[in-house]
């Protein structure tokens, strides 16, 4: 099968930035005329195995419109590691236009209902404590994402985005000093880390109510 003569591939994330460690995903961008084309040979490390979000040129299009948080991030951090004769330029272009983010409050709202959601299994016990934590954690590092685009200091690594918010809204500092033991949970759930040990419902608990005052703080700002 022949590669899409509109594919345009970007390398984001760690990578990108250089600080990838052994945790690190290999996160590229795919855009082509469909989402189910063949990716030529790229030029990334040996031995990685690349995670890759396709999108179509209408989709990347629409996301673009609303002022995707998740191109944000390819804007800031992305280049280009393969670009068809055809669509060469064609997404620094569109990613050089990106407006305001619209969707803010939909995806407060969003947080705020997986939070209920994981309160309600830690008091019934229908999913592994465990599991909550993974899901728990990706939302506050989401939520704290949100929070420094809002705060006008977009950041998108790992762990900058919980230490950038709490610097800037003088939150509580253990909140940064205890993320990267919280957030081994999601490492965990995506196979790059052992199993955490404090897998408690109390520490679960702790974590929710930290995730209610960040979102109380981000609805606040929002509004």
């Amino acid at each position: 099968m022949s590669v899409d003569p509109s594919l345009a591939v970007w390398m984001y994330g760690s990578h990108a930035r250089g600080d990838a460690d052994e945790r690190s995903d290999l996160d590229l961008l795919a855009v082509a005329g469909s989402t189910h084309g063949v990716l030529p040979p790229l030029p990334i490390p040996v031995g990685t195995e690349p995670a890759v979000s396709r999108y179509s040129w209408n989709e990347i299009g629409r996301m673009a419109d609303s002022g995707s948080l998740f191109l944000r991030h390819v804007s800031l951090e992305g280049r280009p590691v393969y670009e068809a004769s055809d669509v060469q330029g064609s997404l620094s272009r569109l990613l050089s236009g990106l407006g305001p983010y619209r969707h803010a409050s939909r995806d407060l709202q969003g947080f705020q209902k997986v939070v209920r959601d994981v309160r309600e299994s830690l008091e019934s016990g229908s999913a592994p404590v465990a599991f909550e934590l993974s899901t728990l954690a990706t939302v506050f590092r989401h939520a704290s994402i949100l929070a420094c685009n809002v705060a006008g200091r977009p950041c998108f690594s790992r762990l900058g985005p919980v230490s950038t918010v709490v610097d800037l809204w003088r939150l509580p500092p253990e909140w940064t000093a205890e993320f990267a033991t919280f957030y081994d949970f999601r490492m965990y759930a995506e196979g790059r880390a052992t199993q955490p040990d404090n897998s408690s419902i109390r520490f679960a608990r702790l974590w929710c109510d930290r995730t209610d005052a960040l979102l109380t703080e981000l609805g606040g700002r929002i509004a």
